[in-house]
């Protein structure tokens, strides 16, 4: 009997040891500005938003989210709702950046993992949108780690 309870706890914690907390991100970080001859020049930093979402995908690509503690899912939750306000303003324009609405549409998807205002459609039509040239783009975004 102590051999199985050894092995069961051996067995919990080594599981646990796997665990990985959800990072702690600035997305206002994506914004960037740069000063030049010819004034300032306002960009976006596309690897830290592929950071954000790599992240945001090892625990909330599918539903049930896992996070580690519920802080960790709370400030999941900020982050996607700072970062989907942000793309949204990216993305309203006459043409948008395909880059962004296929980014856009994985962002609410995970927002939809985490129960954010159910954005299925909302992500749909970011795809739909981006549908005759994101493949082209696609090639372009991170691969994201598969559990």
């Amino acid at each position: 009997m102590r051999i199985y309870l050894l092995a069961l706890s051996i067995l919990l914690s080594s599981s646990l040891s796997y665990a990985k907390e959800y990072g702690t991100y600035d997305p206002k970080r994506i914004l960037t500005v740069s000063e030049s001859p010819s004034g300032k020049k306002y960009g976006f930093d596309t690897a830290y938003l592929d950071l954000m979402l790599n992240d945001l995908a090892l625990h909330a690509k599918n539903y049930p989210p896992k996070f580690d503690t519920p802080q960790d899912q709370q400030r999941a939750i900020r982050d996607v709702k700072t970062l989907s306000g942000m793309l949204d303003i990216l993305i309203n324009g006459p043409t948008p950046n395909p880059e962004l609405l296929v980014r856009a549409g994985y962002l609410n998807s995970i927002g939809y993992n985490l129960d954010i205002n159910k954005k299925v459609p909302e992500s749909i039509s970011f795809y739909n949108k981006s549908t005759p040239v994101h493949l082209v783009y696609f090639k372009t975004i991170p691969k994201l780690p598969c559990p």
